[in-house]
Order: C-alpha cells, then structure tokens, then sequence
C-alpha cells in the first residue's frame, strides 16, 4: 500500500508530500520547507521510521526547493527532475 502525508511549506503555502510504502522507503516530493519548518519533516520520517531514497521535485521554482540543500544533505539521496523543466 502507497501512503501520502501533506505538509504546506514557507510563505507561499507549498505543498510538500511525503510517499512512503509498508516497507518505509520513501520519497519527498517539492521540499520547499524553511528552517523553521524543517523539523516538521523531519520529524515525520524519524518517528515513521521511514527510510528517504529519493527526492522528486515537480519544477524547479524556488519555493519548492527551499529545503533541498538540507534534504540532501541531511540524507545523501539523489534528486529527480525532468531535464525539460525550466525555472
């Protein structure tokens, strides 16, 4: 079973999903939280015991990548985007 949890994000109200399946591999979708938010996410996927393997971003607009720095290195996993998408 595929499981979804929504978080909104910074000023613009981002939407951030997290994807996860019964084992616990999950992806993070549009990472555009702040530092203040981070926890927020964070916290889910450590009390989840969830295990990120990938971060997918549906563009590249910067409200939607606020957190990937962080994300990426707080878990050393890749980033996917479509080569065609612009900013």
């Amino acid at each position: 079973m595929i499981h979804i949890q929504d978080f909104t994000f910074n000023a613009f109200q981002e939407r951030c999903s997290l994807v996860w399946d019964d084992e616990g591999f999950c992806a993070v979708v549009d990472p555009g939280y702040t530092d203040g938010e981070r926890s927020q996410l964070i916290d889910f996927i450590t009390s989840g015991n969830l295990q990120p393997v990938c971060i997918m971003l549906t563009h590249g607009h910067f409200d939607h990548i606020y957190g990937l720095s962080d994300l990426t290195r707080t878990y050393a996993i890749p980033v996917y985007m479509d080569r065609r998408e612009t900013y």
